[in-house]
């Protein structure tokens, strides 16, 4: 790819969103209670900082929950659901779930969402060198739709084959509409 592929194609004016995010104390025995359920971030990358709490799991390939322990001075970092688009699910995006474990203190994170400008068109990507040879397989192309066909995705879209020609913005609003359907009728942006 030339140099400056990614700021002229998707990156001319990037969504960028810091948040900072408050799960109360919980008590330990509840197992069933979730600060954020399961999901994946919309866009290209999200660094996270955690606080030493706790609570992050992470769906591995082999369908189970692992926990992302915190480690000190360090970043977690999630691969968004454009950047599996782009590069045909070479890179998978993270499916994650969050809760407080502790039953006395909150537990804080950061999230730094990196995404797309509004209107970039979201098109899978050509690879080249190794990565093409990669995905130019049969075998890859076939164990990658098993792969996506088992792994729950928690808003029911291939990534693989949705959205093309669709913005990023146009994506964006279709996971708000359906994550906090509430909000497309209080403000009019989701049909």
């Amino acid at each position: 790819l030339e140099p400056n592929f990614f700021r002229e194609r998707f990156l001319a004016d990037p969504l960028i969103l810091f948040r900072i995010f408050h799960y109360p104390p919980q008590p330990l025995n509840d197992t069933e209670t979730w600060g954020v359920g399961q999901h994946t971030d919309y866009g290209f990358i999200t660094l996270l900082k955690q606080d030493d709490i706790g609570g992050l799991e992470v769906l591995n390939r082999k369908n189970e929950w692992i926990s992302a322990k915190p480690i000190p001075n360090s970043f977690v970092v999630n691969i968004g659901d454009m950047l599996e688009r782009m590069t045909g699910g070479t890179l998978r995006s993270t499916l994650h779930r969050v809760r407080n474990c502790s039953s006395e203190k909150g537990r804080f994170s950061f999230p730094f969402f990196f995404d797309p400008s509004w209107d970039a068109v979201i098109d899978k990507v050509e690879m080249k060198g190794k990565w093409k040879d990669l995905e130019a397989s049969e075998e890859y192309r076939n164990k990658r739709r098993v792969e996506s066909s088992k792994q729950f995705r928690w808003d029911g879209v291939d990534l693989l084959d949705s959205f093309k020609g669709e913005t990023y913005g146009e994506y964006l609003i279709s996971k708000v509409g359906k994550v906090f359907p509430d909000l497309g009728k209080e403000t009019a942006i989701v049909n």
